[in-house]
Order: C-alpha cells, then structure tokens, then sequence
C-alpha cells in the first residue's frame, strides 16, 4: 500500500504530469491492494446480519474512501480515455460514494471506450444508475459484495457477466440490452447461504432475443413487467419442482388484479422463450405457472375491484352475469388444475381415474356402508365400474336402471381423465 505523503502527491499532480510507472505504481500498488483494515465487520438486526462499517476510514479527513475515488477520476479515467480503454482489471473497491464515483459532478456517466471490470472486487455497495455503456463491457469474475445497481443504464456493446459472483442484491430494472450485440450471463454464482441461488432484479427491464441466461439459478429473481419473451435461457435452474416460481412482492400502488395480470404474462413470455429453444419441459412448467396465476386472478375478478366496473358501470352484467361467468370460469380452472395439472402432470388423471374406477363408483353402486365395503362381495362392482369407465366399453346394462345418471356422469369424468392422460404423455414426449 502506497504511503500518505506518496498519495498525496497523487493528489495534487495531475495526470498529464505523471510518468507510466508512476501511474502503474499507483494502479499495483494502491487500487490493486487488499483494504481488509478500511473497515470493521459488525453485526445488526436491521441490515439482516453483518455488514461493512467504513467509519473508521472516514473518521480521518480527507477519509481513504473520499481519497480512493478522487484518484480514480484524477488518474484512471483520464488514462483510460488516452487508451480508449477503461481497464479495472484486478481493482478493489472499497465502499460507494454515490451514483457519481466514476465521474465529476458536471461529467456525463458514460464509458465510451471497452470496458473492463476483469477480477475486479467490490467490497460494498456500488452504483451504476444511469450509467451509459457504449462499447463492450467485461465483468468475468467479478465479484459484488454487497448490493449492486444498474437501474436506467443501456449497453449497446457486448456485454459479459461470466462466472460473476454476487453476493448480495443486483437490480437491473429499467436496463436496455443492446439490440445487435450479445448480452451474457453465465455460471453467476451467490453466497454460500443462498447455495449458488443469485437476488437479480431484472424488473421493468427490455431482455431481448440477443441476451442468453446459462446456467443460472434464477430461485429468487424477479422479473415484474420485464420483457422475456425471445430471451435465451439454458440450463437455467428455477424455484418450484411442478412449476416455475417467480421471486418478488407486488409493488406499493399497485392493485392486486394489476399484479396477477402482470405476473401471468410474464409467466407467459417464459413460456414462449422456452418453447422457441423447444424444450417442452420448462416450456410446460412455466405454462402451469401461468394458468395458475390466472385461476387466481380470476377469482380475484369475482370478488375483488376489477376493469368490469368500469367497462359495464351499473348494470346488470356486471352486477349478475359478469361474476356468474367469471365464476364458472374458475370452476373450470380449477377442475383443469386439480385433475390434469393443466394437462402437464401424467400422475393426476391416473390417480384420480384409479381412486374413482377402483373405490368410489364401486361403493356408490354396492349397497354396502363405508365400513363394511371391503367385505362385501365387490368384484362385480369393480367391474362394472372398471367397464363403465372405459369409452370403449359397452354400458354395464345391469346397472343402468338403478344408476344411469351416475354411470354417464362416470362415463364422462372418466373420458376426460383418459384425455388429461394422452395429452400429458404427448407433450411429456414432444419432439
């Protein structure tokens, strides 16, 4: 670590004035070096467990954290913008100082030339909002110890976050990917406590055909009114084992109606993404996902304040036939969720048939009580039940008199669970 007197005269020279290896004395031996003792690690209820006190740097004036960004604006961008290169390569980065701690005040943030942030460590909190990339930037091995923002910012060059570990928050809301050049996540990695599982925050934000997720683990990532739908997932790992689970809360203002109409489609997108890279299976979890949110949604419509008021103010429609139609509506979904899961599962429609064609018709054409069933005589019931719930069978005639309603009605689920069945297997095995 450079001494007090040697920084000092990096602060009062500017850097037209300095010699090569002075610059590249203060690059290895000042931005380069471990900054362990800038800062003391303490615990609190309120930050959810230790953080980063920086009190100690900034109790002597001028304070190591004010020091360091001065030199970066005083030295490494002016030779950055002689090279048109910004290289960061290696830096250690002690805590932000705001959204300008690249920039002067009156600077426009923005990197013009390459960028790269190579091995680069940032030790606390760093911000990027409003930031303007207008060549290539690297973050590979990278690592966010804290929270990281990139809010508002474009990149219009390539963009890499390769084996970036982020071990705390990273929002990208309102992020424009570049349209013509490569946008990569791959192998980014979390805390330790998280298992791998990286917080993104791509909420608002334009992720487009040219922007490739590989092997991500998206279990707390959301994705609120982003749009995903021609974005690159492979390998991808998500929360929930039947469906696709998104991360997030509903945002202050926002109604709850808003909110499921919102989360449907992206769950939607997702679905679209995945089917263009045909793989069927997330393709379908994500379709489960997305008719789940709107069975809520529906019922959300029945009893909850909804667009119906105002597209029919003070009518009867909307007063009777609007809920009664959203209502049947729901029982629909619902049937189609519990019985087929939306005709993804291959397990629902064959346990619900076994447990209808094996206990409960049989029962309900025996005369026997629930306790004695079993030592009844009940092979001819399972017969007669297992014939009738076949379409392909004739109807059992020695029952027909007594329970026509029941053996069409069980002529009917039977059918439909049978339906649920064949089309599960075909798009378990869709090619």
């Amino acid at each position: 670590m450079l001494s007090e007197e040697r920084l000092n005269y990096f602060l009062k020279t500017s850097y037209k004035d300095i010699k090569e290896q002075e610059y590249n004395d203060l690059v290895n031996n000042y931005f380069r070096v471990k900054k362990d003792d800038w800062y003391q690690i303490k615990y609190s209820i309120h930050r959810n467990g230790e953080y980063k006190d920086w009190g100690y740097s900034y109790s002597i004036p001028p304070s190591k954290i004010t020091v360091f960004w001065q030199l970066i604006r005083l030295h490494c961008i002016p030779n950055s913008i002689n090279n048109e290169a910004f290289d960061f390569s290696s830096f250690i980065f002690p805590t932000s100082q705001g959204t300008g701690d690249f920039w002067d005040e009156n600077d426009k943030k923005e990197f013009k030339f390459k960028t790269t942030f190579l091995d680069a460590i940032f030790l606390d909190e760093i911000d990027f909002l409003d930031t303007i990339f207008l060549k290539e930037v690297n973050f590979t091995n990278t690592t966010f110890s804290s929270q990281a923002k990139f809010n508002n910012s474009i990149f219009f060059g390539k963009t890499y976050f390769l084996r970036t570990k982020f071990i705390s928050h990273i929002s990208f809301e309102y992020v424009k990917f570049s349209a013509e050049q490569e946008t990569v996540f791959e192998d980014c990695s979390g805390s330790d406590s998280l298992s791998n599982k990286v917080i993104f925050n791509f909420n608002f934000s334009k992720l487009n055909e040219n922007v490739l997720f590989r092997r991500i683990h998206f279990h707390y990532t959301s994705f609120f009114q982003a749009t995903v739908k021609n974005t690159v997932f492979e390998e991808c790992y998500w929360k929930g084992n039947n469906r696709i689970i998104f991360h997030g809360t509903i945002p202050k203002g926002m109604s709850l109606f808003n909110f499921y109409s919102s989360t449907e489609e992206r769950y939607r997108q997702i679905k679209v993404a995945y089917k263009k890279l045909e793989d069927w299976e997330k393709s379908g979890k994500a379709y489960v996902s997305e008719m789940y949110i709107k069975q809520w949604r529906i019922l959300f419509q029945i009893f909850g304040p909804t667009g119906a008021e105002l597209i029919f103010p003070n009518t009867w429609y909307r007063v009777l036939a609007f809920p009664f139609i959203k209502t049947i509506e729901f029982l629909i979904h619902a049937f189609y969720g519990l019985f087929s899961g939306y005709t993804q599962s291959i397990t629902k429609p064959i346990v619900w048939y076994s447990l209808f064609s094996f206990f409960i018709f049989p029962f309900i054409y025996s005369d026997c009580s629930i306790s004695s069933f079993f030592s009844c005589n009940v092979q001819e019931n399972w017969r007669s039940s297992i014939f009738n719930s076949l379409p392909f069978f004739k109807i059992n005639v020695s029952i027909i008199n007594e329970d026509f309603w029941v053996l069409i009605f069980q002529k009917i689920l039977s059918t439909i669970l049978i339906t649920f069945f064949i089309l599960a297997l075909r798009k378990r095995f869709k090619q």
